[in-house]
């Protein structure tokens, strides 16, 4: 993988604040327009931003946000990307003036993929009991893994961060699987670090899928960094059905019959 396809997946992928993932959708949420449209001191608000999501949302803390583009059109100046005129420039535009939510984020605070509602009224039985820790920060992806989970009949225990998910097992906690978010804005320790420093701990024997919004990375996250296997959000009862065989041999899943009254 070279360098410039690590830092395209990185933007593709990374949070932007309030639940937005990726350089396309923050473009949208923040400016209503493209990547590819983005003027430099826009393009440098959004690379500020990264560092400390919450903290520079020019929606939270506009200040904060305009000092921080401010760095990073500086650092573009000291590394001639930009000359004195073009950084005075910039630095002299009003950020507030530039903001604008694309239609799609008009009727909430924060773009959810989760917004598309999953079936999870069919119930099924699996032939075998399991507990499942999940790993998940947001909210919204921990309902819909939960629902998800329960509705095929497996145990659910939620982590909020990769920290506990190693506290947890530390503890000597018994799970039969763990289900791991790749990146999360707290605990400071993303999918592929969890991972890692779970596989150091003695007689750890777990396995351990992650949980991505990555499109088709199943060959980077499981031949890559060495996950046991590999699941897109938004999980389905599918993709549970699917994917789990593969890590319990001869696991199952009934579909339970429901009794309607006639």
């Amino acid at each position: 993988m070279q360098k410039s396809d690590i830092i395209t997946y990185y933007l593709n992928n990374v949070l932007f604040s309030d639940n937005i993932y990726g350089i396309y959708n923050a473009s949208l949420y923040f400016f209503n327009k493209k990547p590819a449209l983005l003027t430099v001191d826009e393009a440098a608000m959004l690379v500020g931003l990264i560092q400390l999501p919450n903290k520079y949302n020019p929606y939270k803390n506009l200040a904060e946000a305009t000092i921080r583009r401010d760095i990073v059109l500086k650092a573009m100046y000291k590394n001639n990307f930009l000359t004195h005129d073009e950084l005075e420039i910039y630095r002299n535009i009003k950020l507030e003036n530039k903001l604008k939510k694309n239609v799609i984020f008009q009727n909430t605070s924060y773009y959810n993929p989760y917004l598309d509602l999953i079936d999870t009224k069919t119930k099924y039985k699996s032939n075998r009991e399991l507990n499942i820790l999940v790993g998940d920060y947001n909210k919204t992806s921990v309902s819909n893994t939960t629902s998800v989970l329960e509705s095929v009949g497996l145990n659910v225990t939620i982590a909020n961060s990769g920290i506990e998910i190693i506290e947890r097992i530390k503890n000597n906690e018994r799970y039969d699987l763990i289900i791991s978010n790749n990146i999360y804005n707290t605990g400071h320790c993303d999918g592929p670090e969890t991972l890692m420093r779970l596989r150091e701990i003695e007689n750890f024997n777990i396995p351990v899928i992650v949980l991505t919004v990555s499109k088709g990375k199943r060959d980077m996250f499981v031949n890559g960094y060495g996950f046991d296997e590999y699941m897109e959000k938004i999980l389905t009862q599918e993709k549970i059905k699917e994917t789990l065989p593969r890590i319990f041999k001869n696991l199952e899943f009934t579909k339970i019959e429901s009794n309607k009254s006639e």
